[in-house]
């Protein structure tokens, strides 16, 4: 059921942590001939490099390589885990944000996005270690 005072998340991405962002892309790219490739991305804020991999209408694969050895996410990747979080875009940043704190969700982090033109993002963390990212959708 919709309330109409709620921000409509829409799914865009499924993150998932490489080694090496170009044959991630490479290989994940040729599973269809309708699959579009992005540019990749650095993003500052974070140390990571990314690109999404799908077809033009999503949701994409977004693949997520950390700048450097130390860190949580290359943490992850020596535990084998590669598939990580889900990423969400929505109308108006701060109403999801006040909706996900309010439903027990934790803000994690909150930054400007070279992916999405500097469009803001935050991540979120669920009681039990679910991992959400929102991206304000241009308007």
């Amino acid at each position: 059921m919709q309330h109409p005072e709620l921000d409509e998340l829409r799914l865009h991405h499924t993150g998932c942590l490489t080694t090496d962002i170009k044959v991630a892309c490479e290989q994940y790219g040729s599973l269809a001939s309708s699959f579009e490739v992005s540019p990749v991305h650095t993003i500052a804020a974070q140390s990571v490099k990314v690109c999404f991999v799908g077809p033009s209408c999503g949701p994409f694969v977004e693949f997520v390589q950390p700048l450097s050895d130390s860190g949580s996410l290359a943490n992850m990747i020596r535990k084998g885990i590669r598939f990580y979080h889900t990423g969400y875009l929505c109308g108006d940043i701060e109403l999801s944000s006040r909706q996900l704190e309010e439903a027990g969700w934790r803000q994690v982090n909150k930054f400007s996005s070279e992916a999405f033109g500097g469009c803001p993002c935050a991540f979120f963390l669920s009681q039990d270690g679910l991992l959400i990212e929102l991206i304000e959708a241009r308007r």
